[in-house]
């Protein structure tokens, strides 16, 4: 069995059992030196629906063929014993796509030819901004957190300083005000 950690919190009469199941879980990173979350539990009892209020985001790339694992592959043949897989590389295509969730619904979908980069993933951001928080209620925006992971575009000084206007410290990243 993977190694379970329980951490006891009390923070002004509220107190909850955080359990956190990984194998590679990496305390220090989580806990300030006092033992409490970064985002605390009062912050997530005062926000009711706080799981509800977060923008989780990713990318992905698609191909024309899919994941293909060479050593997962058995050739027979009673003629040639060096077989060869035959590829178009000139029909080959990828695709690359940004999400981004919200409670249940999807909030921003973006399609992209090329790799991600700094000056992309701004522009997504950007987009993102006039497409859907500025349309969006106000008290619920004053409760929005904002999450990516910790892929090298999302790093650039240039993307934390939009993020930390658009969204102030109400943002999660590896780099973000709350890690």
């Amino acid at each position: 069995m993977e190694d379970v950690s329980f951490k006891n919190f009390t923070e002004t009469q509220v107190s909850s059992i955080c359990i956190f199941h990984s194998p590679a879980f990496k305390r220090d990173r989580f806990f300030t030196k006092g033992g409490v979350l970064p985002i605390s539990i009062t912050q997530i009892t005062r926000i009711i629906f706080f799981f509800d209020n977060i923008i989780w985001s990713d990318e992905a790339k698609f191909t024309k063929n899919g994941v293909f694992t060479r050593h997962n592959s058995h050739y027979w043949s009673d003629y040639n014993v060096h077989p060869f897989r035959e590829r178009n590389f000139q029909e080959s295509w990828q695709c690359n796509a940004y999400c981004a969730i919200r409670n249940d619904g999807v909030v921003a979908l973006e399609f992209y030819q090329d790799n991600l980069n700094g000056e992309r993933y701004l522009n997504i951001l950007r987009n993102f901004e006039i497409n859907y928080l500025d349309n969006l209620p106000l008290a619920d925006y004053r409760n929005i957190y904002h999450q990516h992971d910790g892929a090298p575009p999302h790093n650039g000084y240039l993307i934390n300083n939009h993020l930390q206007n658009l969204f102030y410290d109400q943002w999660i990243a590896n780099n973000g005000p709350h890690l």
